[in-house]
């Protein structure tokens, strides 16, 4: 039998690996650092922090999990106090059933308000709690068990479960500290179960995890009774911690308190919520002699906190320094996986309209990465190549690049084919620290305006093709031209460079018309028609793939003379680039590809067949130097 081995890395560990990692080490040190507090500070003043930051804990989940914002969680904080007090002073309830009762009236309470807001979305959703929570403060406000603006004041504390007397602080301190650690543990756990993937998967792209069979309205729904009841557990301890029951527990604004405990610690993450409701409650306290201006002193704090701290303290600590500091301590009884193996992926259109050229692509990837590992790899280890779909969607391609990384461990992102997906993309690979190559894309802002010391490119960009061409036409006598691109990021910044070059090459042209169909159209007769109403004597476009080849064949079945003329100019500025794109669809230029020159062969044969009508005066023939575009 293998003996267990003890390694320190930085990448993440295989899911089937025992884990020991940041998040326990921290949880430990944490408890050990609670364990000691009372004996150096104000145990009072911890108590409260600790209460404030399982509230904050518990509506991060909700927040930072399940992506909704909820502007009514002082209702379920203020509805538990008041229901635990209750129990406690007129019923007689312990400590322990007066806690209880008050955590199953927040849930209760979570439910019924869940179960009206949770079917609206965004700013409906947190208007809708922030409703229902006011409804809540003038019930507690009129109602008269809950003692109206006096509150419910001396609640016994009690003797817990028959032994604990809360009356002693160290004792009650500890109790809370309990409470806490319990509470944060179910957190912790339900984010890292099945269910907190759900929730994430929902928050990311609820339309996908609805068609994968998930009942996404279920799973928010149990998230918001969750965060409800969690919050019920702070609020019901609070009353027994202070022996009070008051407004303020239940009034909006600590519906905002808690809002900026989770912003300025760190949204999403476990520890920042915690981290926010200590600095906070400590302002609070120790800023406490300056009155009204604690509110002030608040406000500009929380200014510096969101300029210096985009991402909450935790959040962008967690940023700076998770990946240059080897944290992970990774204990396994089998052996590791091969040193030698690192993995790379290609994000690309294996669906949709641009699916043409994102096989192509898969296709040079893998003979590029074959032909690597022959060689001996990359500074000695093997590459393994994985394959994601982007189906040309710009926030599927951002996630799937974000989930190569944090779940695949992928050191090295390829593709994509679309420039509206090649944006997020390289916003993902430069907030993830990883190299990514493009082979087919190549708007001019992702290596420009937005560019980056993680982004290349083996194309050249959408300015360098648009004037390309412009550089070429202006020789012509050509002066009425028509554009004509697919609609989205690549077609209308190419067509941007053409104009913005042919005109400075050219004072005389006019651009009668600029035509949009959407990427992936296969009826072309409304481009055509608007063609034929301007009247051009020349069609620029860089549409390309399956588009150029259907555009170009409806063009040809025009009974216009004329058209066919100026389709011909269009499909000869567009031939080339058709083959070019398709070169470019590996990632490594250099390397053949069978498979790819059987498909640009075939790509230009369709293109080729499409264009039978004569040039028209000024273009070149077939066989010379044409500029290219798509």
């Amino acid at each position: 039998m293998a003996m267990p081995t003890v390694r320190a890395e930085t990448p993440v560990v295989p899911r089937t690996a025992a884990v020991l990692n940041l998040d326990w080490v921290a949880f430990a040190i944490m408890t050990l650092v609670f364990l000691v507090a009372p004996f150096v500070f104000y145990p009072v003043f911890l108590m409260k922090a600790l209460l404030f930051g399982l509230f904050a804990c518990a509506f991060n989940l909700l927040i930072g999990y399940a992506g909704l914002l909820s502007f009514g969680h002082a209702a379920f904080l203020g509805s538990a106090g008041y229901a635990s007090a209750h129990a406690a002073k007129v019923w007689g309830f312990s400590p322990e059933l007066a806690i209880v009762f008050g955590t199953l009236v927040a849930a209760a309470l979570g439910l019924v308000v869940g179960g009206i807001a949770i079917r609206r979305l965004g700013i409906y959703f947190a208007m809708t709690t922030l409703a229902l929570s006011q409804m809540v403060y003038f019930i507690c406000l009129q109602a008269r068990f809950t003692g109206g603006e006096d509150g419910i004041q001396a609640v016994p504390r009690g003797v817990l479960l028959g032994v604990l007397d809360l009356r002693d602080t160290l004792t009650l301190y500890f109790v809370v500290l309990a409470i806490f650690l319990g509470g944060f543990l179910l957190i912790q756990r339900t984010i890292r179960s099945p269910f907190g993937q759900v929730l994430k998967s929902v928050r990311d792209n609820e339309p996908r995890a609805i068609s994968l069979g998930y009942k996404a309205d279920r799973y928010k729904l149990m998230a918001f009774v969750l965060s409800a009841a969690l919050t019920g557990v702070a609020g019901a301890t609070k009353v027994i911690v202070f022996q009070l029951a008051s407004l303020t527990d239940v009034h909006w604004t600590m519906s905002g308190e808690v809002v900026l405990m989770t912003l300025l610690g760190g949204l999403g993450t476990i520890y920042g919520p915690l981290v926010g409701a200590l600095v906070l409650i400590a302002l609070e306290n120790y800023l406490a002699q300056l009155g009204a201006w604690v509110t002030v002193v608040q406000g500009a704090i929380f200014v510096v906190c969101v300029l210096t701290f985009r991402r909450g303290i935790v959040g962008e600590l967690a940023y700076r320094f998770g990946r240059r500091i080897p944290l992970n301590l990774v204990v396994t009884a089998a052996p590791p996986a091969p040193e030698g193996t690192m993995k790379a992926v290609i994000v690309t259109s294996v669906s949709g309209p641009l699916a043409l050229l994102g096989h192509a692509g898969i296709v040079g990837a893998r003979l590029a990465i074959s032909e690597l590992n022959a060689a001996g790899g990359v500074l000695g280890r093997k590459l393994d190549l994985l394959v994601r779909d982007d189906a040309g969607q710009p926030d599927r391609g951002a996630r799937e690049a974000r989930e190569a990384i944090v779940s695949d461990e992928v050191v090295l992102l390829l593709g994509p084919v679309s420039s509206a997906v090649l944006l997020p993309m390289s916003e993902v690979a430069k907030e993830h620290r990883t190299v990514l190559i493009s082979h087919t894309a190549n708007s001019e802002r992702a290596f420009v305006e937005r560019g980056h010391r993680y982004v290349f490119s083996v194309v050249p960009n959408t300015f360098m093709e648009g004037s390309a061409v412009a550089q070429h036409m202006a020789r012509q006598p050509y002066r009425r031209y028509v554009v004509v691109g697919p609609d989205y990021e690549l077609g209308h910044i190419e067509a941007e460079a053409f104009e913005r070059r042919l005109r400075a090459l050219r004072s005389d042209v006019e651009v009668a018309a600029r035509v949009w169909p959407k990427l992936g159209e296969t009826d072309f007769r409304e481009t055509i028609a608007a063609i034929l109403t301007a009247r051009p004597e020349v069609v620029y476009s860089n549409l390309f793939g399956a588009d150029l080849v259907e555009f170009t064949r409806q063009a040809r079945a025009s009974s216009s003379n004329r058209f066919l003329s100026s389709a011909s100019t269009m499909s000869r500025c567009c031939r080339r680039s058709a083959r070019t794109r398709s070169r470019a669809s590996s990632p490594m230029s250099g390397v053949p590809s069978t498979s790819s020159e059987r498909w640009r062969r075939a790509s230009a044969s369709r293109a080729s067949s499409t264009d039978t009508a004569p040039p028209p005066t000024g273009i070149p023939p077939r066989g010379r130097s044409t500029p290219t575009t798509r």
